[in-house]
């Protein structure tokens, strides 16, 4: 897997004004391919009331995503009967 990042320009209209704004955000996809970023992106998108433009896909420099909750889990020591028995903590 590659880790793509996707530039989107976003539109949404104030409903109490009605001014339209615009930025840019900007994702990191995890996909195979380009084309499979795009179908993600296009895919998280589906049924949101605001307007999206897909300004640019590119292969992201990040090397791997490390997530925070699973090395917490990792550090967690296991205990056994053995170490209750022995007062381990």
């Amino acid at each position: 897997m590659s880790h793509w990042t996707v530039r989107v320009r976003v539109t949404s209209e104030d409903l109490d004004t009605g001014k339209v704004t615009a930025k840019m955000e900007t994702y990191l996809v995890n996909a195979e391919t380009i084309e499979q970023a795009q179908i993600l992106i296009r895919d998280h998108f589906r049924g949101m009331t605001m307007d999206h433009e897909v300004r640019g896909i590119s292969k992201s420099g990040i090397l791997e995503y490390i997530d925070g909750d699973k090395i917490a889990q990792k550090t967690k020591k296991n205990t056994d009967e053995y170490d209750e028995i022995l007062g381990r903590p």
